[in-house]
């Protein structure tokens, strides 16, 4: 409630010396207005910032050691041992080549990603875009 009565107090305290500066006439609720507007451009222009985590210039997928392993082989009730095998990651996810569903029974274990040994797994590691 202070706060409130201390605001008001310091608009008429500046409506009457902005009269006094600039020899205008002008109605209070006009030069709250005014106050206003020129509040909402100020704020208005500032540019939002975007929410949540920066991207990573260098992905740990770049800078960090990985190796190619093989998926761990499983099996179920109803077959015999299978090998498990996985979408390749960059034959699906290309922007420079056609785009194909490659199955491949190689992993990197650390990027959880399944990748052709050759090309995919160094193009994954090395490239930003592939």
């Amino acid at each position: 409630m202070m706060f409130i009565c201390v605001f008001f107090f310091l608009l008429l305290f500046s409506f009457i010396l902005y009269k006094l500066k600039t020899g205008k006439t002008m109605h209070l609720s006009d030069f709250r207005l005014e106050v206003i507007r020129s509040i909402i451009e100020s704020v208005g222009s500032q540019k939002n910032e975007k929410k949540g985590r920066p991207p990573l210039e260098n992905p740990m997928r770049l800078t960090a050691r990985h190796y190619p392993s093989l998926i761990q082989d499983y099996s179920t009730e109803h077959t015999s041992e299978r090998k498990r095998r996985r979408k390749c990651h960059v034959c699906y996810n290309t922007t420079t080549a056609p785009k194909k569903e490659t199955k491949t029974t190689y992993e990197c274990v650390e990027c959880n990603v399944g990748l052709c040994v050759v090309p995919c797994f160094k193009l994954y590691h090395t490239l930003k875009n592939f």
